[in-house]
């Protein structure tokens, strides 16, 4: 097993250690687009080497009051929490023939956005392939999604940029889906 530093050990990894970032997956299923298989679901998967801003904040309203005391006016600034706010998740991965993306990202630009929203979860693994970790993300739907760049040459792999949008975000420890 190997240590926080990439080492190999047989110490088990503490739940209080930090853990490597390696490789990503997203896993999830949308509608079929194509009107002839209405009804069907396309898998939604992918193996990603960058993810970026899963979160969620609260907006922090500031609430001030005056009190009458016997010596005097007092005030206070209460700060208490507002709306919660989630970020955008982007996903960078290396492109393939695979256009399952295109096509969810087609059904947001047709309009059928609630048929675009669905439920994926964020599978981090460590060096082994083991997954230990995973993002469960609700109703999401692609904002925005791009290709690599051109350059003729270039070595470099291209790179597919997706961006989503979604309501809720809960961390946990990794637990295989039934």
């Amino acid at each position: 097993m190997a240590d926080t530093t990439g080492h190999e050990t047989n110490a088990p990894i503490s739940k209080s250690d930090p853990l490597l970032t390696f490789m990503f997956a997203l896993e999830g299923e949308i509608p079929d687009p194509d009107p002839q298989n209405s009804g069907n679901t396309i898998k939604l998967d992918g193996y990603f080497t960058e993810i970026s801003g899963p979160g969620d904040e609260h907006d922090v309203v500031e609430f001030k009051t005056v009190n009458q005391t016997s010596t005097g006016i007092s005030e206070a600034t209460i700060l208490l929490p507002g709306r919660n706010e989630t970020n955008e998740v982007t996903l960078k991965r290396g492109i393939t023939k695979d256009m399952t993306f295109w096509k969810w990202r087609d059904l947001v630009r047709q309009g059928r956005i609630d048929e675009a929203r669905t439920n994926l979860s964020i599978i981090m693994y460590n060096r082994r392939y083991e997954p230990i970790v995973r993002w469960d993300i609700g109703d999401a739907w692609p904002k925005k999604i791009t290709g690599p760049d051109f350059q003729a040459g270039s070595s470099e792999f291209g790179v597919e940029e997706i961006v989503l949008m979604y309501h809720t975000l809960e961390f946990k420890e990794y637990t295989p889906t039934p």
